[in-house]
Order: C-alpha cells, then sequence, then structure tokens
C-alpha cells in the first residue's frame, strides 16, 4: 500500500461530536478521485472519538483514523497529527469546517508548481441562526474568515 497523496488533519476536544462528524462527512463525500486520508486529533474530547468515528456512517470510513495527543492544546493536536500522518502534503482544518466539491484536488493542483510552499483558501462562515448585530462590530480577520477572490495570488 502506497502513501496517499495528502494528509488531512482535524483536531477536536471538548463536545463537539455534531460539529466532527459533518466535517469528516464532508471531507470524504466531495473529494473523490483523491487518494488521501484524515487524521483526527483526540486533543481532550469529552467522548470516546475512535469509537464516534467507526459509527459514523460514510463512505471510505477506511480513510479515517484517530490518534491522541493528551497535551491540551491545539499547536501539540496539530504536531501529533504531522507526525502520525503518511502523505507529504499536510492540510489542517478545524473540526468545524465543510469543505466544497473538489476542495482537495485544488489544493493538491496547487501543489504541482515547484514554487508552491504554502496553499490557502476562502474561509466564509455558516452560520447557525440569525447573525446577532453585534458580530458587525468584528472585523473577518477576528473571526478568522477569509476571501481574497477565486485568483491565485503570492502570499508576501
Amino acid at each position: 500500500m502506497g502513501f496517499p497523496e495528502a494528509s488531512v488533519l482535524i483536531p477536536t476536544s471538548g463536545a463537539r461530536r455534531d460539529y466532527l462528524a459533518d466535517t469528516v462527512r464532508s471531507v470524504l463525500t466531495k473529494n473523490a478521485g483523491v487518494d488521501f486520508e484524515v487524521v483526527v486529533v483526540d486533543n481532550g474530547a469529552k467522548f470516546d472519538v475512535t469509537q464516534f468515528i467507526k459509527e459514523l456512517n460514510v463512505p471510505e470510513l477506511e480513510k479515517v483514523w484517530v490518534v491522541k495527543e493528551p497535551r491540551l492544546g491545539l499547536v501539540y493536536a496539530r504536531h501529533a497529527g504531522a507526525k502520525a500522518a503518511r502523505a507529504e502534503i499536510l492540510i489542517y482544518i478545524d473540526d468545524d469546517v465543510l469543505v466544497s466539491e473538489g476542495w482537495l484536488k485544488s489544493y493538491l493542483g496547487a501543489f504541482k508548481s515547484e514554487r508552491v510552499g504554502c496553499v490557502g483558501g476562502k474561509v466564509l462562515p455558516q452560520y447557525e441562526g440569525p447573525v446577532p448585530d453585534w458580530l458587525g462590530h468584528f472585523s473577518g480577520d477576528y473571526l478568522s474568515l477569509l476571501n481574497h477572490g477565486d485568483t491565485a495570488k503570492k502570499l508576501e
């Protein structure tokens, strides 16, 4: 068995079962034709992440595996995921992300150029209900939102 083209790393903590389920489903169902793995990093979740993943009714569940990182904190979780990953290309996402169709293929396509060492993309909000008025006082940067359009740009 060869190495996958990409490792999608998803740290999770707390009680984020529903978000994590939606994220894993999104990654597995919207990336046909790409050889990848999903590494979920249990970083203090309040549920059995390994059992939870096993019980998800999703295609290609064999691509998903769980590692534990007992030291709390996103940096520790990301490092644990990187150490466990089998692919050279690591793609970090949060446990509340929904990806678009072909998302992973787009990322991998960008890495075909030897001049590319880092790739990012749009981060758009999806609100669970009406957006409160006070949220308008915060910038997109503060909320970790990102939208520089659809054209590739050089990071400087």
